[in-house]
């Protein structure tokens, strides 16, 4: 789940921060995010930083504006 999203300017340039939180007390590993979900469909991904805290925790970094808000679920990849 989307835990929050920041809109910022860095460099001149806009870019969005999403926090994504995984709450799914079955998963036994930690996933690589990037392969089991599907960040791409937000916009286009620039940096991935985690997993840390618990439970397992990312911020995705993308380069523009993104269609996602808090509360927004993560789809998984196809």
């Amino acid at each position: 789940m989307i835990v929050a999203v920041t809109e910022q300017f860095i460099f001149g340039e806009e870019r969005s921060r999403v926090v994504i939180r995984l709450l799914d007390p079955r998963k036994k590993t930690v996933p690589d995010i990037q392969e089991e979900y599907d960040l791409v469909s937000l916009g286009e991904v620039d940096r991935i930083v985690g997993p840390y805290d618990d439970p397992l925790t990312w911020m995705v970094n993308y380069k523009g504006k993104v269609s996602a808000k808090k509360g927004d679920r993560i789809k998984p990849e196809a």
